[in-house]
C-alpha cells in the first residue's frame, strides 16, 4: 500500500514485549492478517456503496487502524491487544483491500453495462479484480522503496495513520475515552439514519428546510 509508511514502537508500548523483555514486537501474525481480512471485506463494500451512491471513494487506513485497535480491546481486553505494528499490518491489508473498489467497480464496469448492455458474470468479474489486485500489488512494492525509503515522499494519509497509532499507543487512556465517544456517535448516527431511511420507524423528514432572508428575499 503506498499510503503506508513505517511505525517504530518502543519496547514500553507493545504487549509481546512486555511478557517477553528483549523480544521483538509481534507484527506479521495471523490475527493481523485476519483483522485485515475482515475489514477489507467490509470496507471494500463501503467504498463500493459511496462511488456508486456519490462518485467517489475514499481512503479507509485511518478507520481501519481505529477499529483494529479498539475491536481487540473489546474483544480480548489489553491482555489481546494488538502491537503498534500488527495494528499497522491490519490498517493497510483493509485501505488496500477496500481500494478494489477502484478497480474499475465504480467507473468502467458500471460504465460498460450502461453503454453496451454488457452484463458480467461473477467468474469474468473475479477474475478481472484478482488480475487487477496482483497488477496493482506488483506495481506498489517495485516502486515503495524508491518512492518511500529513498526520496522518502510525505504520503499525507501515511503520515496522518502514522501519527494517529503513536498517539493511540501513547497516550491510551485518553485514546479510549474519545475512541469510545466516536463509536457511541457513530452508532446513535447508524440507527437515526436506519430510521429516517425506513418507511414507517419513524416520521422524520429526509431534510428540514432552512428559510432565512437574503437580498430582500427569502431563500431556502
Amino acid at each position: 500500500d503506498p499510503y503506508s509508511v513505517p511505525v517504530t514502537e518502543p519496547a514500553s508500548l507493545t504487549p509481546s514485549a512486555q511478557r517477553m523483555p528483549g523480544a521483538p514486537p509481534a507484527e506479521a501474525t495471523v490475527r493481523a492478517f485476519l483483522a485485515g481480512m475482515v475489514l477489507a471485506a467490509a470496507f471494500c463494500g463501503v467504498n463500493l456503496y459511496l462511488g456508486l451512491k456519490a462518485g467517489i471513494g475514499i481512503n479507509l487506513s485511518i478507520p481501519a487502524a481505529l477499529l483494529t485497535y479498539f475491536g481487540a480491546l473489546l474483544l480480548g481486553g489489553r491482555r489481546a491487544q494488538f502491537s503498534i505494528l500488527e495494528t499497522n499490518l491490519a490498517q493497510t491489508a483493509a485501505s488496500a483491500g477496500s481500494a478494489v473498489a477502484a478497480a474499475g467497480l465504480v467507473t468502467a464496469v458500471p460504465t460498460l453495462a450502461l453503454a453496451t448492455g454488457y452484463e458480467w458474470d461473477w467468474f469474468k468479474l473475479t477474475v478481472w479484480l484478482i488480475a487487477i489486485g496482483i497488477l496493482g500489488v506488483s506495481a506498489a512494492v517495485m516502486v515503495r522503496r524508491q518512492l518511500v525509503e529513498v526520496e522518502q515522499l510525505p504520503f499525507a494519509v501515511g503520515a496522518a495513520t502514522a501519527g494517529l497509532l503513536r498517539e493511540l499507543y501513547e497516550r491510551e487512556e485518553s485514546a479510549i475515552r474519545r475512541l469510545m465517544a466516536m463509536g457511541v456517535a457513530a452508532v446513535a448516527g447508524g440507527v437515526l439514519f436506519w430510521l429516517v431511511q425506513t418507511p414507517g420507524r419513524l416520521l422524520l423528514p429526509r431534510a428540514w428546510p432552512l428559510r432565512f432572508p437574503l437580498g430582500g428575499h427569502t431563500a431556502d
